[in-house]
């Protein structure tokens, strides 16, 4: 399931380590809060903090995987990007798999995502997005980013299956091939905080496939696109004003009849 090639590498050369535990004969199981069914984990991996000897294995799955793989100079460039997270799945003492984000104000974005051609359709992809969803929260990181070439199906049928949807086309994305780019994003669930009708509208904004973020801005956005994004940010926001205003007169009120 080879994932993405817009990719900027990095590592980290501190060595913490996380291990997914499975139950055995589970019928269900949860990974990093993402609800995953057991019977797709086939290999129980240890996921880590990517340290520089992982560096032979990881090139192998690189070259394994993409058709315009990194070299080990473009791998050596970007590893000192001090915003990136790279990490790497071990099962039995071999890297099976590896992945790097990038650390951003609100959301993590994949810049590397790879399983070795020989452990695919065993769960560790699985497992290993399972971690980042892990690292996502209500009060900062609320977002998973990423984009998948518009030939690489596989890949988007992978991240589809754990909760990503599409959400942008970056049209003529790649300057070794003229296909597009398919940008994925998954949001963390909001938790109820007993304002259902506001979980409501941030879960309706959160299912448009038009979504959108201010992050996403660039120089190539016309003026009728970005004036169309801030008339939607607008009434989102004005929508929430009236559910707030509708709330504090109900609390007021309910405060009155006692």
């Amino acid at each position: 399931m080879d994932a993405e090639r817009t990719f900027v590498l990095a590592f980290v050369a501190a060595c913490g380590i996380a291990v997914v535990c499975l139950a055995a004969g589970a019928v269900g199981l949860t990974l990093g809060g993402l609800a995953v069914n057991a019977s797709q984990i086939k290999t129980a991996v240890e996921i880590r903090w990517l340290i520089r000897r992982d560096m032979p294995a990881i090139l192998n799955i690189e070259w394994a995987s993409f058709p315009f793989a990194w070299s080990e100079e473009d791998f050596i460039g970007c590893l000192r990007e001090r915003d990136c997270i790279g990490m790497v799945a071990e099962a039995g003492g071999e890297v099976v798999g590896y992945m790097i984000y990038q650390l951003q104000k609100a959301r993590l974005r994949v810049l590397n995502f790879a399983v070795s051609p020989f452990h695919r359709r065993e769960g560790i992809g699985r497992q290993m997005v399972a971690r980042m969803v892990d690292k996502l929260s209500q009060q900062r990181r609320t977002q998973i980013v990423l984009e998948v070439r518009e030939t690489n199906l596989p890949a988007q049928l992978f991240f589809r299956s754990m909760g990503f949807q599409h959400y942008r086309t970056v049209r003529d994305r790649y300057d070794d091939t003229p296909e597009d780019a398919y940008a994925m994003a998954y949001w963390l669930p909001l938790r109820s905080r007993g304002d259902d009708q506001t979980a409501d509208v941030l879960a309706e904004i959160d299912r448009d496939e038009d979504r959108f973020d201010l992050d996403d801005l660039d120089d190539t956005t016309s003026a009728d696109a970005t004036a169309e994004m801030l008339r939607r940010l607008r009434e989102a926001n004005d929508e929430l004003t009236r559910i707030n205003a509708e709330l504090r007169t109900e609390i007021a009120r309910l405060r009155g009849e006692r």
